[in-house]
Parts: C-alpha cells; sequence; structure tokens
C-alpha cells in the first residue's frame, strides 16, 4: 500500500536566483520497505535552460575610483563626488549627514554588494540600527549596522546597509528627485530633508546625497538590469562577514492612521515626538503589554524600548521607529502579506531516486559555499583560467547515500569543446562544500568544471547531467 508523503523544499533565495523549491515538482512515495523509495518530479524534460551571466560588473573600472582598497580580496570603493562631499562634510564647521552608494565585493568569486552608506558628523553619534528614506510619496527602511571612523582629522559616523535589486533600483531611482527626506534610526535620530539645488552650507553637502552615486551605477549597472544572477551569494557573503543579510521595509508614505497617530513626512513617528500621537501609540504598547505605566505624549527612551521589544516580536527590523505596519501589528490587524511568486524552476526525475534542478550559470575565477566567507573553496588549478558555475537543488533519495563523485557525472558542452565537470553540494548551513548526500537531502547543488579564458566568449553553452542510463540536458541562456 502506498502512502504518499509531500516533501517541503524550502531554499531562502533573492530575485533573481536560486528558485525556491516547491512541493508542487517533487512527491515522495514508499512502498512497503525503505528499499523502494520513489521521487517524481512534475518538470517536463523537454526544453530544459538556466539563466547564464558570462559576465559580471567591470571591477577595472571600480579600481580607477581614488578610494578603491582592498584587503584580504575584499574590496570598497564610492565615487569622487562621494569623497569630494566627504570632504565637505568634515572641513566645514556643521554637523550633518550625506548618503552614497557603495560597492564592496570578491572580485575572485565574481561576487558585488552595493552598499548604502550614510555620513554623519555630530558629536553624538545616533549608533544607527537602520536607515529610513522617503521620497515620492515612497518608504524603504533599509537595516544598517554604524560605527564611529576616523577621517581626517574628525570621527564621522558610517552607516552601512547592504542593498537588495529592490533597494538599489529606489535609491537609483532618487537621481531625479527635488527631495528627500533621510533619517537615521538608533539610540539618537537624525532626520534631515535633503533638498536639490541647494545654495551653499551643510544643505548644499547634504544635497550632494542625490548625484554622488552615478558614476556607481554607471558601472554596476548589471545589477540594475537583471543581468546579475548572484544576489543570494552576494546576501550571504555580506552577513558571513557581517552577521546580518540584507533586509528592507517599504510602504507607501501616509500622514494618519485609524489607531489616533499622526505620521511625519517619512510615515514614521520617532523618538524625540511630543504629540497626541505618542500617546495614542503608548496605549496601544500598553494594552498589548510591551510597556507599563500611564502613557503620555513623550516618545522617550522607555516607549523606544518598547517598541524595540515589538518589532522584534513581529519581525519588523529593529529601528526603534514606528511605521503603520507595526501599529497594525500591535493592534492585531497586521497587513496581509503577500504570496511568494516565484515560480519554481522544473525538478527532474532521475530513476525516481534522485531529482535536479538547475537555476542558473556563471563565470568567475572561484566559488563558495552561500555563507563560505571571503575566500574561494573552488579555484581553477590554471590561474590563467576561469570556473564555469552552474547551481540549483539537488534532493536525494539513494541508500545508502548518494556519492557525487562516483554516482553523478556532468560536463559543460559549447559545440565541439567538452569539459568534464565537478559536483558538489552544500552542508553545515551553506558554509562548506562536501560530496556525499544522505537520503532525503534537500540541498543547494554546485557544479563547476575549469575552462580557458578565451571559451569564456563562446555562445550557446549547454550543462549534460548523467546518474546511470539517464542524461539530462540542460541550455545555458
Amino acid at each position: 500500500m502506498k502512502k504518499a508523503i509531500a516533501l517541503v523544499l524550502l531554499a531562502v533565495m533573492t530575485l533573481l536566483c536560486v528558485p525556491s523549491a516547491s512541493a508542487s515538482w517533487l512527491t515522495l512515495a514508499q512502498d512497503g520497505g525503505a528499499q523502494d523509495i520513489i521521487l517524481s518530479a512534475s518538470g517536463s524534460a523537454q526544453n530544459l535552460s538556466a539563466k547564464f551571466s558570462p559576465s559580471i560588473c567591470d571591477t577595472d573600472e571600480i579600481e580607477k575610483f581614488p578610494s578603491f582598497s582592498e584587503v584580504d580580496g575584499v574590496y570598497t570603493a564610492r565615487s569622487y563626488a562621494a569623497d569630494t562631499a566627504l570632504r565637505s562634510l568634515v572641513s566645514g564647521s556643521s554637523n550633518g549627514c550625506f548618503f552614497t552608494v557603495e560597492v564592496s565585493g570578491v572580485k575572485e568569486l565574481g561576487i558585488i554588494e552595493p552598499v548604502l552608506t550614510a555620513y554623519y558628523r555630530s558629536s553624538q553619534p545616533t549608533n544607527a540600527a537602520a536607515i529610513a528614506i522617503a521620497a515620492g510619496g515612497k518608504q524603504f527602511v533599509f537595516k544598517a549596522k554604524s560605527e564611529m571612523q576616523a577621517i581626517g582629522r574628525r570621527y564621522v559616523e558610517v552607516v552601512k546597509a547592504p542593498l537588495t535589486a529592490e533597494g538599489l533600483a529606489f535609491i537609483a531611482s532618487l537621481s531625479s528627485a527635488e527631495s528627500v527626506n533621510l533619517r537615521l534610526c538608533g539610540s539618537r535620530v537624525y532626520t534631515t530633508e535633503i533638498k536639490r539645488g541647494a545654495a551653499n552650507g551643510i544643505a548644499l553637502v547634504e544635497a550632494q546625497s542625490l548625484n554622488s552615486s552615478k558614476a556607481v551605477f554607471d558601472i554596476i549597472s548589471p545589477l540594475m538590469t537583471g543581468e546579475y544572477l548572484l544576489w543570494d551569494l552576494s546576501a550571504g557573503w555580506w552577513e558571513a562577514k557581517n552577521g546580518f543579510a540584507p533586509e528592507y521595509e517599504t510602504a507607501d508614505v501616509i500622514s494618519g492612521d485609524d489607531y489616533g497617530i499622526k505620521y511625519d513626512k517619512l510615515g514614521m513617528l520617532a523618538y524625540g515626538d511630543n504629540t497626541s500621537a505618542s500617546r495614542s501609540l503608548q496605549t496601544m504598547l500598553v494594552s498589548a503589554g510591551f510597556m507599563y505605566g500611564t502613557p503620555t505624549q513623550n516618545f522617550n527612551e522607555e516607549t523606544r524600548t518598547a517598541v524595540l521589544g515589538a518589532q522584534s516580536y513581529f519581525g519588523f527590523i529593529e529601528s526603534g521607529c514606528v511605521t503603520p505596519a507595526l501599529v497594525a501589528s500591535i493592534s492585531g490587524k497586521p497587513a496581509e502579506k503577500k504570496a511568494d511568486e516565484s515560480a519554481a524552476n522544473d525538478a527532474q526525475s532521475f530513476d525516481g531516486k534522485l531529482a535536479v534542478s538547475i537555476a542558473r550559470a556563471w563565470l568567475a575565477k572561484g566559488a563558495s559555499p552561500v555563507f563560505g566567507g571571503d575566500a574561494a573553496a573552488l579555484k581553477p588549478i590554471n590561474s590563467d583560467n576561469l570556473l564555469l558555475i552552474a547551481d540549483g537543488r539537488l534532493v536525494s533519495a539513494v541508500l545508502p547515500e548518494l556519492r557525487l563523485y562516483r554516482d553523478l557525472s556532468a560536463y559543460f558542452v559549447c559545440g565541439d569543446y567538452k569539459f568534464e565537470a565537478s559536483l558538489v553540494c552544500e552542508a553545515n548551513g551553506g558554509k562548506s562544500l562536501i560530496t556525499e548526500a544522505l537520503p532525503l537531502s534537500d540541498t543547494r547543488l554546485v557544479i563547476y568544471s575549469e575552462i580557458p579564458a578565451p571559451a569564456a566568449k563562446l555562445a550557446g553553452w549547454k550543462l549534460v547531467i548523467s546518474y546511470g542510463d539517464i542524461e539530462k540536458t540542460w541550455e545555458l541562456k
């Protein structure tokens, strides 16, 4: 008697990266004994394909920026315009803040991470955990970290927020904005309205935020046109290095809600507010158990601590500043979350014993697991060569275990040129790569082959994977 067991595959991937696997493409069935496990996949074997990114951003152009630095293979850089604005901020006599998009990444791995960076000059840092920006009726809140850095003879608070594709697109859109509202959200709050065309003083320095990233955007255009396929690897690298993943929240800016709370130009209620809105907020926080006492109109440290607790509990970025979405959650009426619309990639069953999906392929000098850090775990033997890399998902029911080096084979082919490939899968929470998979394993699969650099110019690549007598082919395009 057959017992059908749904195997839910969870893969946390971002836009243009390895799609989340879905229960719709894989079913696990068992006939009597453990030896009769059968995997069936819903994907069609016809016209298999995966996205292919043969080139990445031109890091040679990034190296031309005077600010470019590289330590242990990790590079960072900002534009000429950002350098000029930073010098003006440091040498001036007024406190203020400007923001820009910097780039960071690992050339060897072919990954790049755009970073929203705010420079804040003040004798009292904000210790910001988030950067909030509002423009054109939209609000974005980015998770961030801050530290004090010596720049020239002054210390400046530097707040960095890694960007996703959506966040990068929003920041890029500000180049045409006439005004932008910026807030650093931390133990203290700094808020400013940045206006294009400011004539002098700190307002002129802050206005450089609207133009300082243009040279960077020109170089990283593949990240804004959908050509860049490695957003999840960028995010994993950033998280392994900094302890948190790129994260943002976005909403329309509104001035008020049904709970008696009036919001400011950023669509927020922040530390230091002294209006009836803070009383309404405190009443809700007391009712929900996040704070005690008699509500007042003062958004003080006690209120901020309660807000942080609520944000942690409901899964929001812990900015300490209140958004309508947080208020709705505290009230017991959270906004409905959008369903995940990402399509599962076609998974292919091999003799009912394992299923494979391939999502993408790219070229780089090395490859690593998602949370592998700065160093490449896989490199070409000849440093003049490149790695052609593909990845996706692997689910195995092979008993007693699947040994990739023995049971599976793969190669890349382009016309008459054929390159044998190696296969590995991720383990230890995406921190290492191994060559074995236990039964019922669900893991990221990485396939790679060393190719000469001139071969990178060829078009029409295919990936062929074999298990026993079964062979399946993916076009890389």
